[in-house]
């Protein structure tokens, strides 16, 4: 895609915390944070309340993509949207957005909070699309990161809609992003291979049906297996199109999500070994918590393991950023602090398998690499495999193995394996 013909404000970032304060003065929209402990978050929760803030009339899609969708399904927030210009909109007109962004109407009643990050994404596409004849611009954190790269087309399509209305659009990205010119093309470390012996014998989900806050259908989702060995290599990767079911497919590995028939797991002699999961949305677990703190009162009841972990979240750090790390204490209250301390936390009881969720969310293309580099050299170093789900093309060139999930059936998930 050629990005550099749409009139397109890029601005780069470092850091999240960088794109996150660009956001909160561009916009007015607060952002607290999250990784930095209890007094920081209050502190910076207070200055915001007591700051005069300018009304600001533009469209947003928010750092992560779910908190600028306040209500609770697809056809409400387009609906909302939508009434704003006209009158008396329904669901022929949110399923024809819907659509052109992308998305199944099947989705018009699902909670929000169970889409996949791409699919959410896309519905703030539909959502910005709604509100284009009302809002002086557009301002957009990350508008790729989260599709397929095949997807990416609806991102131009959205640009061209405020183009077309002579409205601004500004994207707020991380270092090394598609859109942003000045990435470099620089490639991973590498690790040695690690054998993980996966057990997929057609596992089945079932989605009960939901009542409240709306009516939506019961539904379920077949995974079959079709490689011809259960070996796979460490660090591996999970591929799909937005919307296939990874993170499904992980949250069953780990055991999160219960199984209706047929398994899901890590064949090992030691059956008590666990897959433990970095969920995508990982800062939240953090909430007004320093890595530390969360740490101690993750291990509350273990000295042991708090030791272990705590030395592993050091190691990590001062592996990622070396003698850059000395004497600034921001970098231990940040978006990849708070990451390498989830990790440490389920790298310290030596599981079989830790699967990482879009690792490189909120991160530079630098800092994601560096950090899943060194998670992988600490977990294989333990016995412990790597999975990771991304979209992102360069985890390629790292992981040792593919498993590409691709839908056969509305109801049914293919898995294959392949070595790379």
């Amino acid at each position: 895609m050629n990005y550099a013909e749409k009139k397109i404000n890029v601005f780069a970032f470092d850091t999240y915390e960088g794109l996150v304060d660009h956001f909160v003065q561009s916009t007015g929209i607060f952002f607290p944070k999250m990784a930095a402990g209890r007094s920081e978050f209050f502190r910076a929760f207070s200055q915001w309340l007591n700051r005069s803030t300018q009304s600001r009339s533009r469209a947003v899609i928010t750092p992560d993509p779910a908190q600028g969708l306040a209500l609770p399904n697809a056809l409400q927030i387009l609906t909302s949207a939508l009434n704003q210009s006209r009158k008396n909109a329904g669901t022929a007109e949110a399923s024809e957005l819907l659509e052109k962004y992308g998305l199944t109407p099947k989705i018009l009643t699902q909670p929000v909070n169970t889409l996949s990050g791409g699919e959410l994404l896309l519905l703030n596409f539909a959502k910005a699309e709604a509100q284009c004849s009302h809002v002086k611009g557009l301002a957009a954190c990350n508008p790729v990161f989260w599709l397929s790269p095949a997807r990416h087309k609806f991102w131009l399509n959205l640009c061209d809609s405020y183009e077309a209305a002579d409205k601004n659009v500004e994207a707020l990205v991380l270092r090394g992003d598609h859109l942003d010119s000045s990435s470099r093309s620089d490639k991973f470390s590498s690790v040695d291979a690690l054998s993980v012996n996966l057990l997929i014998d057609s596992p089945l989900v079932n989605f009960l049906e939901i009542q409240f806050p709306v009516f939506h259908a019961a539904s379920k989702l077949l995974y079959s297996w079709v490689s011809e060995t259960d070996e796979v290599f460490s660090p591996f990767l999970i591929t799909g199109d937005n919307g296939v079911g990874k993170s499904i497919f992980a949250r069953l590995l780990a055991g999160i999500l219960p199984i209706s028939s047929g398994r899901a797991a890590i064949m090992n002699p030691d059956d008590k070994r666990t897959v433990r999961l970095l969920f995508q949305e990982a800062i939240t677990q953090l909430f007004a918590m320093s890595p530390f703190e969360y740490l101690g009162k993750a291990f509350s009841a273990s000295i042991a393991l708090f030791n272990e972990a705590t030395g592993l979240f050091r190691e990590l750090m001062q592996s990622i950023y070396s003698d850059k790390l000395s004497g600034d204490t921001r970098n231990w209250n940040s978006l990849l602090a708070g990451k390498a301390c989830l990790i440490a936390a389920r790298l310290a009881e030596k599981p079989a398998l830790i699967l990482l969720d879009e690792p490189g969310w909120g991160l530079s293309r630098h800092d994601a690499g560096m950090l899943v580099f060194h998670t992988c050299r600490l977990a294989h170093q333990r016995e412990t495999g790597v999975g990771i789900i991304s979209h992102q093309p360069e985890w390629h060139d790292f992981a040792r193995s593919n498993l590409k999930l691709k839908k056969i059936a509305p109801e049914q998930v293919e898995i294959s394996h392949a070595r790379l």
